[in-house]
């Protein structure tokens, strides 16, 4: 792949290459990537954990919060109702 540099040179790059300067399944590997975070704009620093994190957080996320998302609409209307019912 060529890329097209503003001064006019161009570089040959392989697209979605990535060389870690560590060797791989060096434990002491910093998670964070300034480079990876520049081309894919996001963060990096994520690990998925062991079987037991995954389920957790599966657990977690889809658990129901309908209630608890409600109860501060909920609290505002209450006080809206009582404030309008002494005004009256």
């Amino acid at each position: 792949m060529k890329w097209h540099q503003l001064d006019g040179e161009m570089l040959d790059v392989a697209p979605w290459l990535i060389k870690p300067k560590r060797p791989m399944r060096c434990q002491f590997m910093n998670t964070h990537n300034v480079a990876i975070s520049e081309v894919f704009n996001c963060n990096t620093n994520v690990t998925i954990g062991g079987p037991d994190c995954v389920y957790y957080a599966t657990v977690y996320v889809t658990k129901n919060t309908q209630k608890d998302d409600s109860e501060h609409v909920q609290n505002i209307a209450n006080s809206t109702n009582k404030r309008l019912l002494r005004i009256e």
